[in-house]
């Protein structure tokens, strides 16, 4: 590579001094020589330095075999090497003026890229009279995508009286799409709308060959009528069609369909998706009852979409299908367009109708596989539909931006011009690739890059064929992983998307299931290749599991006590979680803490209906509304089925799951904790529990009237009197773990012994402000479980529980949903009389659906000291309401707003203890176990994009470990550990959950990271050539 690198130098160098080469130098040696030329270049080789640098650090690794995310890999180095000679060129695609020899290289890949996918293309035999493809490259299969949309919206032609062209009304005749001929002057807009894509590209040179009608009088008079040049409300009003045509989908369509949809003017309601099967392809037979539904409102459709290879799940639609359904809606007078979305699959065309073989001189690695029957079936169909999306950039792995569009009928592309000639006659013959479709000016870079992967990989079996085979087999082995990761631990599940073979019959059983994964284990899993490629029932088998296209969706569960999750907010938890230690999400994360990248995607029930709840059901999870979020890998490498690697990664990305289940049990199973209120009121003293609404043991809406001592109510006085604007907290004692109760018990016993904290503690015994304080429950006024099953949508106006007695009234927010904000107010006034009794009152005119999710960026400022309210309120079972005016108290310390701790997702107190099996020192173990109290104390506080800490979306244990191997000798835990794992005489220190006083909702931890990372980077980057600036 590096000796090719400076070979291209050498050209370029060459290739300059050519041209004219008596011409002078103009960079002299004079100036090379100068005091600024050398300044430049050390700046130069300052913000090489850096770029590499940062580019090292912060880069996803598309190069590794440990990354299985993103359809990304390590680029082709002909396609490198082809993209880097062009590159210092600087050719312009928009014209052949600008890029002569590199728009002929667009065009001749395009040429491959239309015969890969089994498109007739130019040859020099070739005459205008035949129908052949035409591709170019693209920005992306965003921009392809968007280009086919123009190409099925566009083509309207009409004849009305007056124009130039009614001379012909009585003597031309179009063949409609049920084969039917008709006088073109006597078709309605719904014949005109329904004709074939090849009878509408037919009908200008029709128009040449029958009439001499040119090219040029042609574009004249279409323009009148052209959806280009009018738009489409015009043509609507003029052709009276009142109901819009749509595009029909797959729901596991790409989000550019929608925004292209969106740019063309359809809209996004034109927009109509399908429903798919339990593989995630588009079900043929409901959209062949759309069609029949759209056919008989006279609804027209502008083009039916297959998608070669879903992004989430690797899919392939029945192209076939597809293709035989718009055949039979033709014969009954509807037909529309017919485009591939293969921005993923498109170069598995390179293996249709192919079996298996072994590449020569890579067997260590990989053997290449063959297609499997379905997706070979829809492959070889391609060559029968309208216009195809695929990414030389994706699997045809091309440098980025190289995406493309091809066209069966290269006609179309004059649909795409504002320089459009109509009439096809210089076919074969059209290098000026720039004027065609959404780009103007483009690199000549990006085919040169294509062109050159092409010739030296080769575009058939054998060559790219087996590049992408040998993934496809990676691919089967790591779905054989997933299939089978539930036999190898006791508390993880994993379900893969597809389904194994003897799940797809009738009466099967959880038995039959193992039996078959234990199969897979044996036979696939724990073999060598070359032991595998000689066993024609394990390949047998090998041919029948896995994806379309080696893109393997699946979800992860997990078991409790030996009974599996069915909550798919739980599941959906985990599988966020893994994807947070196994992505690269952030400019905080490690490269090296990720022994496997993978890929996460939401599946919405709203959407996938039947699918998701088979996948669902599969997975042990109950079924209903809950969208589910499912993590996928991509193959693109056959390097890690090579040896024993993948077992590594995979093993890995299991160990990594097993300690994140871990965190599920804190969410899940309630335990001994120390439990955590605010104490407000000043003559009856209240407790309102501060809760979590993900975490069983503080999922609690409860508020407490209590005693206490007179000399602990008279230092909590002293205490608030001299700083009036803190609140403070009060937290559950304990001197030994074993001690520790859940909250149910504390409200039995109707007692419990507590200490006070100003504002809320970090370490649990550490600033105490009022110890061993004894409280008596005198009276519990809520006392509701913030469960899932039970929660409701937000309301419109805010509610509030108003209690106390006349002497003082206190408010505390209603919390019907989450995420949420609790909003507690001490000793509020009111502008009207009550009697001693509990009140629900509502902020009239705070409008809580629409002020939710409250976040650092709009917090909830209007309930600050002082603030005044209308509010409505009801006594509890009374129906009369009361108009009131309420006032807020005036200090800072009588207001409590949360809405961080109340919605994390995962936070409790971490337990630092010394484990049974530790040999250290009494002494020497509680300086150590307070060491690593104080380490975890600093790690939360120094949290950033610049000095990465410790948050709650890291596992604690896990990410301390590796910053304090000292705390890999104790037991660090969330929640109270295993009593019987740890000494039960020696010291143990708690930090509280409320230690991270950092945003950790999704937004405003990435608007402060950003913040912080540009920060670092501006004031790195102004030190690159301050020497020249000086």
């Amino acid at each position: 590579m590096k000796e090719k690198m400076s070979n291209i130098v050498d050209s370029v160098v060459a290739g300059r001094r050519a041209y004219f080469h008596d011409d002078p130098e103009f960079i002299t040696k004079e100036m090379i020589n100068s005091a600024d030329f050398a300044d430049s270049i050390a700046a130069l080789k300052e913000g090489i330095d850096f770029l590499g640098q940062g580019l090292a650090d912060h880069s996803v690794p598309f190069f590794s075999p440990r990354y299985a995310a993103h359809m990304s890999f390590d680029v082709s180095m002909p396609a490198v090497l082809g993209y880097l000679i062009a590159q210092q060129y600087n050719q312009n695609n928009v014209t052949p003026e600008a890029s002569p020899f590199t728009s002929f290289i667009e065009w001749q890949v395009g040429q491959d890229l239309c015969a890969m996918l089994g498109y007739n293309i130019h040859r020099p035999e070739s005459s205008p009279k035949d129908i052949v493809g035409w591709g170019h490259i693209t920005a992306g299969g965003s921009i392809a995508n968007l280009e086919s949309i123009w190409i099925g919206k566009g083509g309207v032609l009409a004849i009305a009286p007056g124009n130039l062209l009614s001379f012909i009304a009585p003597t031309f005749e179009v063949e409609l799409c049920n084969k039917t001929r008709q006088n073109f002057s006597k078709c309605d807009p719904w014949d005109l709308l329904n004709l074939t894509p090849t009878e509408i590209a037919d009908i200008p040179g029709r128009l040449f060959e029958q009439y001499s009608i040119t090219s040029e009088t042609l574009a004249d008079e279409l323009q009148r009528y052209s959806i280009q040049n009018v738009g489409k409300d015009y043509l609507d009003r003029v052709f009276k069609i009142e109901k819009v045509p749509q595009y029909l989908l797959s729901v596991a369509n790409h989000y550019s369909w929608p925004k292209g949809c969106a740019i063309a003017g359809i809209g996004r309601d034109n927009l109509i998706t399908v429903d798919v099967t339990n593989d995630a392809r588009l079900d043929p037979v409901v959209l062949e009852k759309e069609l029949m539904s759209r056919l008989q409102e006279k609804r027209a459709v502008y083009c039916v979409v297959a998608i070669v290879g879903t992004t989430e799940h690797g899919a392939v639609d029945p192209v076939g299908e597809i293709l035989a359904i718009r055949k039979r809606m033709q014969a009954k007078g509807m037909s529309f367009m017919v485009h591939a979305d293969a921005a993923w699959g498109g170069y598995f065309t390179t293996k249709v109708t192919r079996g298996f073989r072994a590449p020569t001189g890579i067997e260590p690695y990989a053997f290449s596989i063959p297609l499997t029957p379905w997706t070979n079936e829809q492959l070889a169909a391609l060559g029968g539909v309208d216009t195809i999306t695929l990414d030389p950039h994706k699997s045809g792995f091309i440098p980025y931006p190289g995406g493309s569009l091809c066209l069966r009928d290269d006609r179309h592309r004059f649909l795409t011009t504002w320089a459009s000639p109509y009439i096809n006659v210089s076919q074969g013959n059209d290098y000026g690739m720039g004027i065609y479709g959404v780009l103007g000016s483009k690199p000549g870079a990006a085919p040169a890059a294509t062109w050159l992967s092409h010739r030296v990989i080769g575009l058939h079996d054998g060559a790219y064929g087996d590049l992408l085979g040998t993934a496809m087999f990676t691919g089967v082995k790591m779905y054989g992983h997933w299939a089978t990761m539930s036999l190898k631990s006791a508390d993880l599940t994993v379900t893969p998307l597809n389904m194994l073979p003897v799940e797809r019959e009738a009466g099967v059983t959880p038995e039959k299931i193992r039996a078959q994964q234990q199969e897979i284990l044996d036979k696939i899993v724990n073999r060598e290749n070359d032991e595998l490629e000689h066993d024609a029932d394990a390949m047998r088998l090998v041919l029948k599991i896995g994806s379309d296209t080696m893109i393997n969706a699946f979800v992860c569960n997990f078991k409790v006590d030996g009974v599996i999750n069915t909550d798919p907010i739980e599941s959906n938890f985990l599988n966020t979680r893994l994807f947070q230690r196994l992505s690269m999400t952030s400019l905080r994360d490690e490269l090296n803490d990720r022994p496997i990248i993978i890929l996460r995607t939401e599946l919405k029930q709203s959407e996938y209906k039947g699918c998701l709840d088979k996948f669902k059901t599969r997975a042990g999870l109950k079924t209903g509304p809950e969208n589910l979020t499912v993590l996928s890998n991509v193959s693109m490498t056959p390097f890690p089925a090579s040896g024993q690697f993948l077992n590594v990664i995979m093993d890995a990305f299991r160990e990594t799951a097993e300690q994140e289940i871990k965190n599920c049990m804190v969410r899940i199973k309630e335990q001994p904790a120390i439990h955590n209120f605010l104490i407000h009121g000043n003559t009856t003293i209240y407790l309102s529990y501060l809760p979590m609404f993900n975490v069983k043991n503080h999922r609690r809406n409860l508020i407490l009237s209590v005693t206490m001592s007179h000399l602990a109510w008279t230092a909590f006085k002293l205490a608030k009197a001299d700083d009036s604007n803190a609140f403070y907290t009060v937290h559950t004692k304990s001197s030994a773990l074993g001690d520790l109760t859940i909250l149910d018990k504390i409200l039995s016993e109707k007692k419990f012994v507590g200490d006070l904290y100003k504002g809320l503690p970090t370490i649990y015994g550490s600033n105490v402000s009022i110890k061993d304080v004894e409280f008596t429950i005198t009276g519990v006024h809520v006392n509701e479980v913030l469960d899932h099953s039970t929660i409701k949508a937000y309301p419109s106006a805010m509610p509030f529980i108003l209690y106390g007695n006349a002497a003082e009234y206190h408010i505390e927010h209603t919390l019907q949903r989450a995420p949420n904000v609790q909003l507690i107010a001490n000793g509020v006034k009111l502008d009207v009389p009550i009697k001693d009794s509990k009140y629900t009152l509502t902020f009239d005119t705070k409008v809580e659906k629409a002020m939710q999710p409250f976040t650092s960026k709009s917090p909830p400022d209007f309930f600050a000291p002082n603030a005044t309210f209308d509010v409505t309120l009801q006594e509890e079972g009374s129906t009369p309401t009361t108009k009131a005016k309420l006032t807020l108290p005036s200090s800072p310390g009588d207001i409590y707003r949360d809405y961080q701790f109340i919605n994390e997702e995962i936070a409790a107190d971490i337990y630092i203890a010394v484990p049974k099996s530790s040999t250290v020192p009494m002494d020497q173990a509680k300086r150590e176990v307070d060491q690593i109290a104080d380490t975890i104390l600093r790690l939360f506080k120094a949290d950033t994009a610049v000095n990465p800490g410790l948050t709650w979306e890291d596992n604690i244990a896990h990410s301390l470990g590796r910053r304090l191997p000292l705390s890999l000798h104790y037991s660090v835990t969330l929640g109270r550990p295993d009593l019987n794992s740890i000494k039960p005489d020696a010291h143990f220190a708690i930090v509280s959950r409320f230690v991270s006083k950092y945003p950790t909702q999704a937004m405003d931890r990435k608007l402060v990271n950003q913040k912080e990372f540009v920060e670092k980077f501006h004031r790195l980057s102004l030190t690159i050539g301050a020497a020249k600036k000086n």
